[in-house]
């Protein structure tokens, strides 16, 4: 393969990875900065700043990120269509407004009848859908890469790595869960959202990390002797 498509592929899928990383890391440091800032108190969900003017923001966030991964071709058919049903359930958690009475907005009894209810669950549902199959790719579909690494100690390292972060993911949602069901509130909701959807970057940031231990892509590890030299 001629040296400069070589490049251009492996930097395309660099910046599509990183991009994915910062934007959900982004995310709730954003939210917390708006409500600073304004002298709002921190709401008991990322979920719920979509009835705040921080609304764009936190839909954009989603639908971009719901693209990315839409978009992002699988190095497997699996991975492929398990990103795929990530990407859809992101724009879904997006588009699904949750219910929130906490904001003054709407009471217990609206949120709890009709359509609203619905609509609070169907969000609810897609949220943890949402992880669900990023957990399936980093848990069970990062050793189709990891195996092409010829050093056996890397390889091992990031084997451990994914199977460390894939279960998180999955945790992370169903505390969140717990929480809500057994204090009848959502007070630690917000933290744990932050917290799964930091997994979330640190997941595509190590898939970014793992791209330089390939032989076949050879420009990514002399751009990291490059850095090491300069460090």
């Amino acid at each position: 393969m001629n040296e400069d498509i070589r490049k251009h592929i492996t930097q395309t899928y660099v910046s599509l990875r990183l991009g994915m990383a910062i934007l959900a890391f982004s995310l709730p440091v954003m939210l917390v900065l708006w409500s600073m800032l304004n002298g709002e108190k921190l709401l008991p969900s990322i979920s719920a700043y979509y009835y705040t003017p921080m609304r764009d923001l936190f839909v954009g966030t989603l639908v971009a990120v719901g693209a990315c991964l839409y978009l992002y071709k699988g190095f497997s058919d699996r991975e492929n269509k398990a990103l795929n049903c990530a990407g859809i359930f992101a724009v879904a958690v997006a588009f699904i407004p949750t219910c929130i009475p906490d904001l003054g907005i709407m009471t217990d009894e609206m949120c709890n009848e009709g359509a609203r209810c619905v609509m609070k669950w169907l969000h609810r549902i897609s949220a943890f859908l949402f992880f669900i199959p990023v957990a399936y790719v980093c848990s069970f579909r990062g050793k189709d890469t990891v195996k092409l690494i010829k050093d056996e100690k890397v390889r091992k390292k990031y084997i451990r790595l994914y199977r460390f972060i894939g279960p998180l993911m999955i945790i992370m949602p169903i505390f969140s869960a717990i929480d809500s069901l057994i204090r009848g509130s959502e007070s630690l909701i917000f933290f744990v959202e932050t917290a799964a959807i930091w997994v979330f970057a640190l997941f595509w940031i190590t898939k970014v990390r793992e791209l330089k231990h390939h032989d076949v892509l050879p420009e990514l590890q002399m751009i990291d002797k490059t850095d090491s030299n300069q460090r």
